[in-house]
């Protein structure tokens, strides 16, 4: 019993440790989010999600949900860098690693509600995309992950009481998201709008994962 219990608070020790070490990269990377593509830039980028999936692991959370949380920082690295193959990796990274919140939240799920308002979203996360080139290559990609983030808000926002916190993470990864869209296709790359939207989506994107993972500690 006395090991047991000094295994627990162990563990507690690494998750607060790994805790901090993500909040300082969280916050050194809002330095970054606008600077030339490096390792440096990289690794910083992908630390907090990193921590976040040893934290879960160390914590028994589910499998999906670590496994979800390891593809984020996999997304995360290849978004870090430049052309359009990382960025494709980095979608379809993302996607999976939504269908395994998915997993986690739609067995969990007694009522579906506020289906409308996540349908909402998602036909305005559709209508921003409408802006790319048909012809592009990642018109369809971009909008199957759409729906497909759309689904898991969806299931995480009709959680029972308990697991709420993850529905606000879940809406948050949304907004990032939606953010980043309006971003990319809507804002002068370098303008200072452009600027400003890179901060928040990545505050909205660490803070909605961090609640995500705070939900099933």
């Amino acid at each position: 019993m006395g090991a047991d219990v000094e295994r627990v608070f162990a563990s507690g020790g690494v998750s607060t440790g790994l805790g901090i070490v993500a909040g300082i990269a969280a916050i050194a990377y809002l330095w970054l989010t606008e600077a030339p593509t490096s390792t440096r830039r990289t690794v910083i980028k992908a630390t907090p999600l990193l921590a976040f999936a040893a934290i879960a692991a160390l914590s028994g959370a589910p499998v999906l949900l670590v496994v979800a949380l390891v593809l984020s920082a996999v997304g995360d690295v290849a978004l870090s860098r430049d052309g359009q193959r990382a960025f494709l990796v980095g979608l379809v990274a993302f996607a999976i690693a939504h269908l395994g919140y998915l997993a986690v939240f739609a067995p969990r799920v007694l009522q579906w509600q506020f289906a409308p308002i996540i349908v909402l979203a998602g036909a305005g996360f559709l209508a921003i995309l409408k802006v790319i080139p048909k012809r592009d290559p990642l018109t369809w990609p971009a909008r199957a992950y759409a729906v497909i983030i759309c689904l898991m808000t969806a299931a995480a926002v009709s959680l029972p009481v308990g697991l709420r916190v993850a529905a606000l993470g879940a809406v948050l990864f949304l907004l990032s998201d939606l953010i980043l869209a309006i971003r990319m296709f809507h804002l002068k790359e370098g303008s200072p709008r452009s600027r400003l939207a890179s901060y928040v989506l990545w505050v909205f994107y660490v803070g909605g994962q961090g609640l995500i993972l705070f939900a099933f500690l």
